[in-house]
């Protein structure tokens, strides 16, 4: 700051080419304060209350942590100052350091499908059979459609029946429920831009956002998503983190059975199986009768064809608003 000189009596001032010269007389008192002057020897002026800004007691009129002054920006309600920018520069001392991100971008592959899942049932549908009168075994052919079969949920039913010399049965289609494949979000497909807050803690800190380092500059932050005031138009919506979602997969299963039926010449399925006949084969039956009868399916293939994954979902945690001029 300039310092001020005054001088009394009959003073006379010389300025020469090299600098200051002051020649001429003073009073007795020699230099003295002007009476007129209420400005102290470092060009400021004492407060109402007598006390100067050198007394040691904080000013009133500095700026609290936070606030914005006018060598940064305008202050604007809900908003306070911060130093925004590069994520490898340190914040000056009076600053705690907040690392955030921004823009965070997802990739092609940020999401994809899990594995299918349907429920596949094989003991519903009917079971259709074929027979021939072929006699002698080896001379099946089971050409002739024969009767339906319930396959009654794999549990026993009491039907009577007769065989004829050979006898064969065909699975029931597969009764194929609603298909799900989870969406898996995969953060490393993610790309966001890290930057560094440095938020104020002392009465001085303002000040010291009026040279900040290089790569950052002097801004306004806000919790969540702010509309930016006009002293800071340029706006930045950054986060702690991010939360990447991935929507349900589409999906479609095909599925074959296979399986047996098991016939008893006692009701109740009652005993040992006299006849055992397996999908796809053609077996000498001979003609027996059968009291009851019982279906053990199984599943034989399933395949699933799945739909493009849904387009992942992010968004910003702990989000905050940064508004730069």
């Amino acid at each position: 700051m300039l310092a001020r000189v005054v001088f009394l009596g009959l003073g006379l001032v010389g300025f020469t080419a090299c600098g200051l010269t002051v020649t001429g007389s003073a009073g007795d008192d020699g230099i003295g304060e002007d009476a007129s002057s209420n400005e102290l020897g470092d060009g400021s002026a004492p407060r109402p209350d007598g006390s100067t800004p050198h007394d040691g007691a904080v000013d009133p009129d500095a700026p609290g942590p936070g606030t914005p002054d006018a060598c940064t920006l305008p202050s604007a309600p809900g908003f306070t100052l911060v130093l925004f920018g590069d994520a490898t520069r340190a914040c000056p001392n009076d600053f705690t350091t907040g690392d955030v991100v921004e823009n965070p971008t997802a990739g092609a592959n940020a999401c994809a499908c899990g594995d299918c899942s349907a429920t596949i049932d094989c003991s519903s549908g009917v079971i259709k059979s074929y027979y021939d009168s072929n006699p002698g075994v080896g001379n099946g052919t089971c050409g002739t459609p024969g009767v339906t079969v319930d396959p009654n949920g794999g549990a026993c039913r009491n039907v009577a029946g007769r065989f004829g010399d050979h006898s064969k049965i065909d699975a029931p289609t597969a009764a194929v429920g609603a298909c799900t494949s989870p969406g898996l979000p995969s953060r490393g497909a993610v790309t966001t831009q890290a930057k560094r807050m440095c938020m104020p803690t002392s009465a001085t800190a303002p000040t010291a956002a009026c040279n900040p380092p290089a790569d950052m500059k002097a801004c306004l932050v806000a919790d969540g998503d702010a509309t930016c005031p006009a002293s800071a138009p340029t706006k930045h919506l950054v986060g702690t983190d991010f939360d990447l979602t991935c929507g349900a997969c589409g999906c479609q299963v095909t599925a074959t059975c296979t399986g047996k039926i098991e016939f008893f010449d006692q009701s109740n399925c009652t005993g040992t199986p006299d006849r055992t006949l397996n999908v796809g084969s053609c077996s000498y039956t001979g003609q027996d009768n059968f009291s009851s009868l019982k279906w053990t399916g199984s599943i034989a293939t399933q395949s699933c064809t799945k739909q493009p994954a849904p387009a992942p979902s992010l968004a910003l945690t702990g989000q905050r608003t940064v508004c730069c001029p």
